[in-house]
């Protein structure tokens, strides 16, 4: 037996901690965007706030109640998200939009968040999605929104990819690129900011949804957190949510019905 003792705990430690884990431990690890995303997250040498922590901060709460249970949040980019938990780096990945890919590799829990994909442009060069055949467009590397447009009938475009939202937005008004493409409330109120650029078509393809991941068949976590969405939801967690963290960032600019669901929470009071 004991020539299967090693592998044993070597592949017990390649996956997140379990929710008894935790308890023990009294600490989870939360992965969250690498770079201010406002007003998701704002990173202030390392304090981090905005939307996503609120969220998070409160469901721990609720799962734990008054175990103590200290977080640590470890920053990560699009490309690390679900090899950190694979390899144990987290606990929880926070902003994570759900796929039947990646379905496979990790389990999601309820979404918090959906969206749909933007097309940021200097002003007045494009109009409406006919205006998007043969353009270059500019992409953040390591997210799923290339994909789209990939199955879709832009195989003659060409693709420049960039780390961060705020290169991209320097490609787009170096004219580098025409179109600058990405998750709607990612780049909603980059117009406000620039009088260069706007963002002429706001919603395209399907909705998607925003959620947090744990490793796979990590099922204790993944339901206590759905548990505890519920609640925040019934307690107007994401209504007071809205008005105090959302609503004064993109001003008119992003509609409430294209950021939360709490109707899907109702739904299942």
């Amino acid at each position: 037996m004991r020539k299967f003792l090693l592998p044993l705990i070597v592949m017990s430690s390649l996956f997140a901690n379990s929710l008894d884990e935790i308890r023990t431990t009294k600490v989870i690890r939360i992965g969250v965007r690498d770079n201010n995303q406002a007003p998701l997250i704002i990173n202030n040498s390392g304090h981090y706030s905005g939307f996503e922590v609120d969220l998070i901060t409160r469901v721990v709460e609720e799962i734990f109640k008054n175990e103590n249970i200290k977080i640590e949040f470890v920053p990560e980019g699009p490309k690390d998200k679900i090899p950190n938990l694979e390899q144990n780096k987290v606990d929880v990945v926070m902003g994570i939009s759900k796929s039947s890919e990646r379905e496979k590799k990790v389990d999601f829990t309820m979404p918090y968040l959906t969206s749909t994909i933007s097309v940021i442009s200097r002003k007045g060069e494009i109009k409406d999605k006919k205006d998007l055949n043969n353009k270059t467009f500019i992409f953040r590397d390591g997210t799923s929104v290339a994909k789209y447009f990939n199955k879709s009938n832009y195989k003659d475009n060409k693709f420049l990819i960039c780390p961060k939202i705020s290169n991209c937005i320097e490609l787009l008004k170096n004219k580098e690129g025409d179109a600058y493409i990405d998750i709607n409330f990612l780049v909603a109120q980059s117009t406000l900011l620039d009088s260069t650029i706007e963002r002429p078509i706001k919603n395209l393809g399907n909705f998607s949804y925003t959620c947090m991941a744990v490793s796979k068949n990590n099922k204790s976590l993944a339901n206590a957190i759905n548990k505890a969405l519920i609640t925040l939801s019934k307690e107007g967690f994401f209504k007071k949510e809205y008005k105090s963290t959302f609503l004064p960032f993109y001003k008119d600019s992003l509609d409430k019905k294209y950021i939360l669901i709490e109707d899907l929470y109702k739904s299942m009071f």
